[in-house]
Order: C-alpha cells, then sequence, then structure tokens
C-alpha cells in the first residue's frame, strides 16, 4: 500500500506530497485542472507497470514510498523514463504507440493488438 507519493513538476508547474491514511480513505480535492484526476492515473499506472503512460505524462519525478518502507522513484529523462537505477528509452515502436495514444486515447494496446476501451472491439492495424 502506498504511504505517500510526491510528483514534482506535473505538468511542469505542480508539486504535490500526499501523505495516504493507511487506517482510513484519503481525498484529493482541488481546483479544476489541478490534476487530481492525473494522480489517480498515475497511481494506476504504477500498479499496472503502463510506462506507456507515465512516458507521455509531462512531469520531472515521482517518488513512491510504501507502508512497508520501500520506495520508488521515477524520473523523467531526455531519452524516456528511469526507474530506479533502471532507465527505459523510448524506442521507434513505442514513439509510434505514443503517437496513437495521444490521437486516440480510447484504443490501447494488449499482447493480442488493439482493443477500442468504448466498445471493447478488437482492432487490427
Amino acid at each position: 500500500m502506498i504511504k505517500t507519493i510526491k510528483i514534482k513538476n506535473l505538468f511542469s508547474r505542480f508539486n504535490y506530497s500526499i501523505d495516504t491514511m493507511s487506517d482510513g480513505i484519503t481525498i484529493i480535492t482541488g481546483p479544476n485542472g489541478f490534476g487530481k484526476s492525473t494522480i489517480l492515473k498515475i497511481i494506476n499506472a504504477l500498479s499496472s507497470s503502463d510506462l506507456l503512460y507515465l512516458l507521455q505524462l509531462e512531469f520531472h519525478q515521482i517518488n513512491v514510498v510504501f507502508d512497508r518502507g520501500s520506495a520508488t522513484t521515477i524520473e523523467k529523462t531526455a531519452k524516456g523514463i528511469k526507474i530506479d537505477d533502471n532507465v527505459f528509452e523510448i524506442t521507434q515502436d513505442m514513439a509510434a504507440s505514443l503517437q496513437r495514444i495521444k490521437r486516440r486515447p480510447w484504443i490501447i494496446q494488449t499482447s493480442n493488438g488493439y482493443i477500442d476501451r468504448r466498445t471493447d472491439e478488437s482492432i487490427t492495424e
């Protein structure tokens, strides 16, 4: 379970430090456009290892501390993303996938091809 999540320069504007409640509910509030939904999407991307979402997101660094004391740091680099000591560079295939996602965010890539999230229809290129 996440104990603390810190996000630096989300959208090149916002810095967040959120401590979660270990025995209750954590509520994130703020004006429209300040990144509430994006923070939840970041947590989802971390839990599902969705590197493409993190690659397309504009941020400098994300620090996550878990309740058992372990921690993870994610940083944007000029060529991709760095998670702890591992660097993941954007390949041409990943860049093409990012472009498709930006143009059609309802289409997601799976191991068997692509799916339209709106209809759950399989799509082939």
